[in-house]
């Protein structure tokens, strides 16, 4: 047979243009005309509506710098008497510098009316103002924190009111185990508003900014309030188990047994809620033994259904082997 042909000869490798590299750097000295101008940076739509947004703002803060002057001023000035009014002027001062466009929550007045240059040279504001304007801020900052942490923990004290007012009215449409369930609830998140802010790391050091910044508060005694408002719940807790044992007793011999367990759970419910408000309350006598006494009552309770719930227990199992004769 013919030999075979010899394999084709491979294709030449294919040269790959390399990048040109760019141009040397012009000799010291050379005419501008020779200098190369660098590629400007493109500059997004977004970018662009925030730089004219801000160049706005800066005119504004330009024109208006009397009135910069003067919210500094009253900003650094006496609040009120007491807390509530302190809190009003807190409303009326952050309207005003939100109209002049230095919101509270940006930034710090005195690096923001600092960035605001003339075109000569320097800036538009004295080097006085803008270390005044860096200490409102913070004083109006430090005052919003006062503001924001009482108004978390009257809320919670309202929202406790309001809950046991409803449930003492009837007009909550919950089971006895529903209504000793959302107490628990309510205590829960009471005592956690109350920890986020009385235990946090920075609550000591902002106690302290506030008194060398001279703003009104009252937070411990907002939390000891708070703190105090919970003994309600236990109240309405041993409340709603009084309600549930005395149908228990209402019930017939025959059928008691099988109420008792609906019963032993209220009761222990109630005494886990009541005894929950006994560790968050502040240490009291008083407190001390109004609580005891609700959860002596609890306990004598749970001791005199406790029998009850097993009788009716082993009753049911006794029920369930007859099923099987």
């Amino acid at each position: 047979p013919p030999p075979n042909p010899p394999p084709p000869p491979p294709p030449p490798p294919v040269a790959v243009p390399k990048a040109p590299s760019p141009p040397p750097p012009p000799p010291a000295g050379a005419p501008q005309s020779l200098v190369s101008a660098r590629p400007a940076r493109q500059v997004s739509a977004a970018d662009a509506m925030k730089q004219a947004l801000r160049k706005k703002a800066n005119t504004r803060l330009v024109e208006r710098k009397d009135e910069v002057a003067a919210l500094v001023c009253r900003a650094l000035g006496e609040l009120g008497d007491g807390v509530d009014a302190a809190e009003g002027a807190l409303k009326e001062l952050e309207g005003a510098a939100d109209s002049l466009g230095l919101p509270l929550a940006a930034e710090e007045w005195g690096a923001r009316l600092g960035s605001i240059k003339k075109k000569g040279g320097g800036s538009h504001f004295d080097e006085a103002l803008l270390g005044r304007a860096g200490e409102a801020h913070r004083r109006l900052s430090s005052l919003a924190s006062m503001v924001a942490w009482r108004g978390a923990l009257r809320t919670r004290q309202t929202q406790v009111s309001s809950a046991v007012a409803a449930f003492r009215s009837g007009k909550a449409s919950l089971s006895r185990v529903q209504t000793i369930a959302r107490l628990s609830e309510m205590l829960h998140l009471l005592s956690k508003t109350v920890g986020e802010i009385t235990k946090d790391g920075g609550y000591a050091p902002a106690l302290r900014e506030m008194a060398a910044l001279r703003v009104p508060e009252s937070l411990d005694d907002d939390a000891a309030a708070a703190q105090l408002s919970s003994a309600v719940l236990a109240e309405v807790a041993r409340e709603v188990a009084e309600k549930e044992l005395a149908g228990l007793r209402s019930e017939k011999a025959l059928t008691r047994r099988f109420r008792a367990p609906q019963t032993l759970a209220v009761l222990r419910a109630a005494r886990e809620v009541v005894q929950d408000v006994a560790n968050f309350l502040p240490a009291s006598e008083e407190l001390s033994r109004s609580v005891g006494e609700q959860r002596a009552l609890l306990d004598a309770g749970i001791a005199e259904v406790e029998p009850m719930a097993a009788a009716g227990q082993q009753a049911c199992y006794e029920e369930e082997d007859e099923d099987y004769v």
